[in-house]
């Protein structure tokens, strides 16, 4: 499924989850939770969680395999 994900990216880097969920067939958590895996997989960090000023939630994407 995360390929999947990646892929319509990808192919559409414009892409918004709603357009992503309904090409995948899936929910938008079933795609955030399958990009994060994959992401985490690849040696990205997220921050899940981070809460923003209206309640909602976003997540930050760091690169752990860059050097510092």
């Amino acid at each position: 499924m995360a390929t999947e994900v990646l892929g319509n990216i990808v192919a559409d880097p414009n892409a918004t989850p709603k357009k992503l969920t309904e090409s995948l067939g899936v929910s938008k958590g079933a795609v955030s939770q399958h990009l994060a895996n994959r992401l985490e997989k690849d040696n990205y960090n997220s921050d899940r969680g981070a809460h923003v000023t209206d309640g909602s939630t976003c997540s930050g994407l760091t690169n752990a395999a860059r050097p510092t």
